[in-house]
């Protein structure tokens, strides 16, 4: 029975750390089209939609949790201004209830950061 409780535990611990990290330090390049942030209770998040090239029908979304940093409205700006971006992200396996939980198709991974591409 002690040994059942602490797998559990221990399985907890790493459902709500988000540390089964299975792609990290990825990047996407593309123009943001669109931004969708929920004010929820008890989940706060955002889900930014993306393009690689602004013709395009593919549109790929990557989310931004609860504690995103300022990324929702960097994204919103970039979004109205079509520049061109580097949208840094990472994929987790496992993610607790709070972290993104309302999976999409075509979702890629959780935010971490946003580059504007200079112009040459």
């Amino acid at each position: 029975m002690y040994k059942i409780i602490m797998v559990l535990v221990i399985f907890s611990l790493f459902l709500t750390s988000g540390c089964l990290t299975t792609i990290e330090n990825a990047e996407q390049y593309g123009y943001i089209t669109n931004v969708e942030a929920s004010n929820g209770i008890i989940f706060k998040e955002a889900r930014v939609y993306f393009k690689s090239d602004l013709e395009s029908s593919q549109e790929e979304s990557i989310c931004i949790d609860d504690e995103g940093n300022g990324l929702i409205e960097q994204a919103r700006n970039y979004a109205k201004n079509d520049k061109r971006v580097i949208l840094k992200y990472h994929e987790e396996f496992m993610t607790s209830p709070n972290r993104c939980h309302n999976v999409v198709e075509n979702n890629i991974g959780i935010l971490d950061s946003i580059e504007v591409i200079k112009e040459r």
